[in-house]
């Protein structure tokens, strides 16, 4: 019953779980504490939230949140907050303990534009078409990428085409993220 109605408080838990010494539930309110925090823009609480989910993640016997997991969180908090270099490293990490995701690769492509890395964006994007070509969504993601990263390289035409083409595989997904 009290469960759906936690949110609020999971900063609150966290913080009487870290006094605790309680480190599986520690982690696991302060990962919920940051995406919350995170949902609401807030990602200067919400980077605290995840560094300190790290710390309590490795005194715990069985975490309930895998580090890669909290590591990807936080290279998005940081990427919001502009700590462009910090994200990637956090990337890097999340890379070398599992086969990096489509959302890693995803956030890869978008912080190497930020930080005006085009050649580099576009092979993570196009990374990104190799790992999955069944799925509509990652697809439409890579190619708007791709198209981004052309219209920062000042190839309008290019821009548009990869546009276009993100076009029906956005449609054929409906109700997406």
């Amino acid at each position: 019953e009290y469960a759906d109605h936690l949110g609020p408080h999971y900063g609150r838990l966290a913080h009487h779980h870290v006094h605790a010494g309680d480190a599986m539930l520690a982690s696991r309110y302060l990962v919920l504490a940051g995406d919350r925090d995170h949902a609401s823009y807030a990602n200067l609480e919400a980077r605290e939230a995840y560094k300190a989910a790290l710390v309590w993640h490795d005194r715990c016997v069985d975490p309930l949140y895998p580090r890669d997991t909290i590591l990807l969180r936080l290279a998005k908090v940081e990427r919001d907050l502009g700590e462009l270099d910090s994200a990637l490293v956090h990337l890097d990490t999340h890379d070398a303990l599992t086969t990096s995701s489509l959302a890693a690769w995803d956030l890869r492509g978008n912080i190497l534009i930020r930080k005006g890395q085009l050649a580099e964006a576009r092979a993570a994007y196009e990374h990104m078409l190799t790992l999955s070509r069944e799925d509509c969504w990652t697809v439409a993601k890579a190619h708007t990428g791709l198209a981004n990263v052309a219209r920062r390289q000042g190839d309008t035409a290019q821009a548009i085409a990869l546009a276009e083409q993100a076009m029906p595989e956005l449609l054929a997904v409906g109700d997406y993220e």
